[in-house]
């Protein structure tokens, strides 16, 4: 995806306090010449990623005149947010998103969009906030349910954690402590998975040591059962618009039926042959497939 030069777009960076004392490190994106819609973006990336790895994206769907405002959250635990202090679920980090739309002030409509682990958090988010008219979900879907053989297997049998939980404890704050901008992601040409692997383990050597907590308790949370998936009560009437990789691996290129009637207004398009990372590789071909969507649900307005 190129980079966007736009001098009519200004940006402004808040710690933004929210509930509990803590604080959601936040970008906000705005063409100084237009006002009016309005997009929250949450990243997803784990437990050391940070609102850069969607920045690149939002300037891109400012420039194309699909928003006016776009709002970029370091999720609580990542970035130079607040760490937890407790393991969280996608209700409490939806209502971190809900917190901050009060504090900064937003009123309604505004859109949300999610990549990966900030699909399910923007879903939840609108069944909470009757502010949100429209879900963007990119690289991403209600449930990690299916992930992909023979990640899943080795999930359940306990592998995966055990494996991870060693590998933050040893690499976690050797190196400087710094703020990852992860706009580099999109100078790669098509990194393989242990390129991609490797690029993970430098930020988190980059990441406090005192943050091990944090990073744990989070992902001890994505690995909850009850955590993969978003709340039974969430039913929506808004769109919901989906764009997937036909090999994604993470969260598989189908919604499964039981969540499918969930939504009332579901459109997707499947990008064959693209994988859970081509959503960074290949941003380019996701977001216009996001636009054509955005463009066709406005038209039916």
């Amino acid at each position: 995806m190129r980079k966007v030069h736009n001098s009519h777009i200004i940006s402004e960076i808040r710690d933004v306090p929210i509930d509990e004392g803590a604080i959601l490190h936040t970008e906000i994106l705005r063409h100084n010449e237009r006002s009016g819609r309005k997009l929250l973006y949450i990243h997803g990336s784990g437990t050391v990623g940070n609102h850069t790895i969607v920045k690149r994206p939002s300037l891109w769907l400012i420039d194309q005149d699909l928003y006016d405002t776009v709002i970029l959250p370091d999720r609580r635990g990542c970035g130079a947010s607040s760490p937890w202090e407790e393991k969280p679920t996608l209700r409490i980090q939806a209502e971190d998103m809900k917190d901050l739309l009060d504090a900064l002030g937003i009123e309604g409509p505004v859109d949300v969009a999610g990549i990966s682990y900030g699909g399910p958090i923007a879903l939840t988010l609108a069944y909470l906030d009757d502010r949100i008219q429209r879900v963007l979900l990119v690289a991403s879907s209600p449930t990690l349910g299916q992930i992909a053989w023979p990640w899943n297997w080795l999930i359940h049998i306990g592998l995966v954690p055990a494996v991870m939980k060693r590998m933050y404890k040893r690499e976690i704050g050797k190196a400087e402590p710094k703020y990852i901008d992860y706009d580099f992601m999109y100078e790669m040409e098509e990194p393989t998975r242990q390129e991609r692997w490797e690029h993970f383990k430098e930020v988190l050597r980059h990441t406090p040591e005192e943050r091990l907590d944090s990073v744990l308790y989070e992902f001890n949370a994505t690995l909850d059962p009850s955590n993969a998936e978003i709340p039974d009560e969430v039913r929506l009437d808004i769109p919901v618009l989906q764009v997937i990789g036909s090999e994604d691996e993470t969260w598989g290129s189908e919604i499964p039926e039981k969540y499918r009637e969930r939504f009332s207004d579901l459109r997707q398009r499947v990008i064959r042959g693209a994988d859970h990372g081509d959503a960074i590789a290949k941003a380019d071909v996701f977001h216009e497939s996001l636009r054509e969507l955005l463009l066709a649900d406005r038209a039916d307005e």
